[in-house]
């Protein structure tokens, strides 16, 4: 459904499918990439070079664990075959982390609505192309979170999320506003000051991290 959304044309075949049925599959579709946990490897081993697949992307079932188990795992893991053709899934999903690569999630890079990235804290952050329905989502996902937690059209927002290339302050200001609420973009840091704004314009919601709303209640 996630590849459908970004108008990938996707075909699903029955995992009990023996050999020819897959190889039927695939020619039949003119399949180029074929995504597969690696219990199928085998059987799609043996059909490859009978059609035009040019990828195929194996999801291993220790990829879903934390970085800590994968290491505890590791020495079980299954090798990748030594084809160019095959990769783990989540390499491929890596190769979308830089700008210069983000059209092979289909974003246009000739009309981006925004560039976003994550913090970076352990590593390179990862780039994201924001289509204009991404952005709508997203909007529409926060205000409901919004509402759930008691947000109305009629508090005044302060937001202690950074401004910038992290995706933290956008989707809350965006969500917020969709509501009605009145925004208060104060973003991270200068603790007295945003103590100020609290005063000035009689802040009702806040929204910042657990340990950062410890420390404005500190210097309050």
């Amino acid at each position: 459904l996630a590849l459908n959304k970004l108008g990938v044309i996707s075909k699903w075949f029955d995992v009990r499918a023996g050999e020819k049925d897959i190889e039927e599959y695939a020619n039949n579709s003119n399949c180029r990439y074929i995504i597969v946990f690696d219990m199928l490897l085998p059987k799609i081993q043996k059909v490859l070079d009978y059609t035009r697949v040019e990828k195929v992307l194996i999801i291993y079932p220790t990829d879903m664990l934390s970085a800590l188990m994968q290491t505890v795992y590791s020495l079980k893991a299954k090798r990748l075959p030594k084809d160019a053709r095959y990769m783990r899934f989540k390499e491929f999903v890596k190769a979308g982390e830089t700008y210069s690569n983000i059209s092979c999630v289909a974003f246009d890079k000739e009309r981006p609505s925004i560039m976003i990235q994550s913090s970076g804290t352990t590593g390179k952050p990862t780039v994201v192309g924001y289509t204009k329905n991404d952005l709508d989502m997203w909007t529409e996902c926060v205000s409901r979170i919004a509402c759930m937690g008691g947000a109305s059209e009629k508090d005044v927002a302060q937001i202690c999320f950074g401004y910038g290339m992290f995706t933290g302050a956008l989707g809350l200001h965006y969500g917020l506003e969709n509501i009605g609420a009145t925004i208060i973009p104060s973003s991270t840091g200068n603790s007295e000051k945003q103590i100020m704004y609290m005063k000035d314009f009689e802040t009702s919601l806040l929204v910042a991290t657990p340990s950062y709303a410890l420390r404005l209640a500190e210097v309050a």
